[in-house]
């Protein structure tokens, strides 16, 4: 596999088609991901594949649009082109929020580079296990091949703004 260029930087929030591209990427991939995905916490989420398809999307549209204020988010894309996005991660101080790759670029170690950026902020959390507050066959798979140096706290997603 021959590589691919590769640039990765902060989320441009005021543009809109970027922050579009993070929340529909988001709300489409974990509800596919949460209702499969059996972990140590239980199954998935089934009530996210059984609920109505317009019900998740506005869950998940208020859910989300908060963490994107407050999270650091960086994009992976073209080079040359900016505008094209081939990915992005969001975290904070107290947890890896997501991480998306469109399928043509994943594991070309993307989304590695993705998660090493977002979580470079000097508050965030260093020491194992890191929280997630998705668990996806990526994060799955992760965590049998490093065992004990993630760990699923969907909790941490609500934030500040529940309070």
């Amino acid at each position: 596999m021959t590589a691919h260029p590769i640039h990765i930087r902060d989320l441009d929030r005021d543009d809109e088609s970027e922050r579009n591209f993070v929340l529909s990427a988001w709300k489409r991939g974990y509800r596919g991901e949460a209702a499969e995905v059996p972990h140590e916490h239980g199954p998935g989420c089934p009530v996210l594949a059984c609920m109505d398809r317009g019900a998740y999307y506005r869950l998940m549209e208020a859910r989300l649009v908060p963490v994107l204020e407050r999270a650091s988010v960086v994009v992976a894309c073209n080079p040359t082109r900016e505008s094209q996005l081939y990915g992005f991660a969001a975290g904070d101080r107290d947890a890896l929020h997501y991480v998306y790759v469109k399928a043509v670029f994943r594991g070309r170690g993307f989304a590695r580079r993705l998660v090493e950026r977002v979580m470079r902020d000097p508050s965030a959390r260093r020491d194992p296990p890191m929280p997630v507050t998705h668990w996806t066959h990526a994060a799955e798979r992760y965590a049998v091949s490093h065992p004990g140096e993630i760990v699923f706290v969907p909790s941490l997603l609500v934030g500040d703004e529940a309070a």
